[in-house]
């Protein structure tokens, strides 16, 4: 038995109160005057023995009465069967979360997932009473029902199959909050889902609730194409690259003869492949392209005459040619150790390296102007060629001045000669860490001694141990400004004779010209990028090929939320295309990773797991549900207060 209102528990002991009355009583003697013995033994033993009675009985029953008000007001529950007449319905809360993630629920199964959940749904309800207090959900679209179980229509819920990624922590959250629980007795939670680790995982609690996860999972689906991953870094015009496809047959049956097609710029390659059940297969493609630019990349699979499975879609940069210019550079390593690492990344066709002058005329010729002093950037032409989308190197070209001021931006950066090693820890820069330096052997990636410490903030992409920034990345109107404070002579530094210089120089070079496709995840959104690069834009349209478009005032307001198919969208502002985006299916949604059900009872002091629902249903006609029995506690003190008032009145009577 279990109790709502348990604190007036400690009330209890106030049932106590007739029996210290009574024995304080017992201790009063009365003087009573007598004139003869014969009073006295006219009181028979008999009579005083069953006063005696009456009076002990009369004790227990007010210690009772108190005893069963006390708990009647502390509202006593037990519990019972679905069907049993003390069932309170109004006190039971019964939630079910539906994992409607593409996983779970998708179009590519031989048996629709979406009739599967529903079915499910109405096994849950039909063993309710129709007077419990219901509310569906579902991870992707939230509240879908909320009422009594008897106005509840399975079939009137919206789960049709998607293609985004969600977490179950978000649609808990409200769940376990003392705002909900207050006002129920005890709740019951259902939740469907296939139990993929990366979206059941979360790290809170209950110990309210009673939870049962009903494992959903599917053994009959279409092959699936998890991902398509361009191999080669760099691609060049009329050099093969290599395009890898990764399929996935969640499915019983093996797989043989089917086709992987693949589709770029035009260009259709196809190639048969057989997959075992349960298994994945890497499928190689080589291409090649004969002009340089973006060009859209489609991968599909059939099986017979028939598209089976999901697209994807992803893109292609072939190198375009990049003008380097170094604007009046003095420290000749700057250049030495600059033109090595160019000339190791392409040919002349693809980089060209000049000098030129600081005037406007010259910069506007250059995709990339490198500068060693520091006072060039103040200059009204530098400013405008960076204004106008530029993108400017700055490397010091000397350390003899204590600070360097860059007034046009407010910057200043101060001279510092302590030796220090930098770790990976210190490439505070996501992108630069995941291209670049994520795959050293060592945690230490480079030594440095003379620098300039930069300001440490929001813009630095390396940190000199938390002294201070050793590289910023400013965006200024539809420039770019990347300023180091370190130079590339070995002398104060190994920077250029580390491993990791080619590819961070390709990185460096190419990242105004976003030579990386921009690839988006359905449900999950990271686009800080843009928010960097178009802050000053205004009315954003986005545009996709299913007849979606949606218009933002700015970029701070720009989601990705609304998007639900995968395929090509294109980001424009004042009719001018200024980015193309493509969205796929999480690879999450790919993951073969079940959650360990061990993890998940952690969290909870009453959790189940069932896999079919002869199990369901056994689980749900054992499942005992809470009943207030307070108003039995009540009237069971009124009958003994009946009992004393008439046991008083006949005695009463008999004096």
């Amino acid at each position: 038995m279990d109790f709502f209102l348990s604190p007036f528990l400690w009330l209890l002991p106030l049932s106590l109160i007739p029996l210290i009355f009574h024995l304080l009583n017992s201790r009063r003697f009365e003087t009573v005057d007598f004139s003869s013995v014969r009073l006295i033994e006219s009181l028979k033993a008999k009579s005083i023995k069953k006063l005696n009675i009456i009076n002990i009985f009369l004790l227990i029953v007010r210690m009772l009465i108190i005893t069963f008000l006390i708990l009647s007001i502390s509202r006593p529950v037990i519990r019972v069967g679905n069907s049993a007449i003390l069932e309170d319905p109004s006190s039971l809360s019964l939630v079910i979360v539906v994992d409607d993630t593409f996983s779970n629920i998708n179009d590519y199964s031989e048996r629709s997932q979406e009739d599967i959940v529903r079915d499910k749904i109405q096994l849950i309800i039909k063993n309710y009473n129709e007077m419990n207090y219901l509310e569906v959900l579902s991870i992707n679209k939230d509240l879908l029902f909320k009422g009594l179980v008897k106005n509840f229509d399975p079939s009137s819920i919206n789960l049709a199959g998607n293609y985004s990624y969600g977490s179950i922590s978000p649609a808990l959250s409200k769940y376990f909050s003392d705002e909900f629980i207050k006002d129920y007795l005890s709740g019951h939670m259902y939740i469907i889902s296939d139990m993929q680790e990366a979206t059941l995982r979360h790290e809170f609690g209950s110990d309210w609730w009673d939870v049962v996860f009903v494992d959903s999972s599917y053994s009959t689906s279409d092959p699936l194409i998890e991902n398509i991953t361009i191999e080669d870094k760099v691609i060049f015009p009329m050099k093969p690259f290599s395009i890898t496809m990764e399929i996935l047959n969640k499915g019983d049956v093996s797989l043989e003869n089917v086709k992987a097609y693949l589709y770029i710029d035009g260009m259709q390659l196809v190639q048969n492949f057989n997959v075992l059940s349960k298994d994945s297969k890497k499928i190689e493609f080589k291409a090649v392209v004969d002009s340089r630019g973006s060009f859209d990349v489609l991968g599909e699979i059939r099986w017979g005459n028939k598209d089976v499975g999901n697209k994807y879609f992803s893109k292609v940069n072939v190198f375009p040619r990049m003008d380097v210019c170094f604007c009046q550079l003095e420290n000749f390593k700057n250049a030495k150790y600059l033109k090595a690492s160019i000339s190791a990344i392409a040919d002349n066709d693809i980089f060209s390296i000049s000098e030129c002058s600081a005037s406007l005329g010259e910069l506007s010729l250059y995709d990339i102007v490198v500068i060693d002093d520091y006072r060039l950037l103040d200059e009204q032409e530098m400013t405008l060629y960076l204004n106008n989308g530029g993108h400017i190197l700055f490397f010091p070209g000397s350390y003899s001045n204590d600070y360097i001021s860059f007034d046009s931006i407010k910057v200043k950066a101060y001279l510092s000669s302590d030796e220090l090693t930098l770790f990976k820890d210190d490439i505070i820069g996501s992108d630069m860490l995941e291209n670049v330096f994520k795959y050293m052997n060592n945690d230490a990636v480079f030594s440095i001694k003379n620098k300039y410490l930069l300001p440490l903030g929001n813009e630095s992409l390396i940190s000199a141990s938390g002294k201070g920034s050793l590289w910023n990345r400013i965006y200024q109107e539809k420039g770019l400004l990347d300023i180091f404070g370190f130079d590339l002579d070995i002398k104060n530094n190994d920077f250029a004779l580390k491993g990791f210089f080619i590819p961070f120089m390709y990185s460096l070079l190419t990242s105004h010209s976003k030579v990386y496709p921009a690839e988006f995840f359905l449900g999950q959104e990271n686009f800080n990028y843009y928010k960097d690069i178009y802050r000053k834009k205004r009315s954003l349209n986005l545009v996709g090929d299913k007849d979606y478009s949606e218009v933002f005032n700015s970029i701070e307001e720009l989601h990705f939320r609304n998007i639900d198919l995968p395929g090509f969208y294109f980001l424009s502002s004042e009719n001018d295309t200024i980015e193309e985006l493509f969205f796929n299916i999480s690879p999450y949604e790919f993951s073969k990773e079940v959650i360990d059900f061990q993890i998940l009872e952690q969290n909870y002091d009453s959790a189940t797991l069932v896999s079919s629902d002869e199990q369901l249903t056994e689980y749900i006609s054992r499942r005992l549900n809470p009943a207030e029995v307070w108003h039995f506690f009540l009237a069971i003190a009124i009958m003994l207060l009946i009992i004393e008032s008439i046991i008083i009145n006949a005695f009463s009577r008999k004096k």
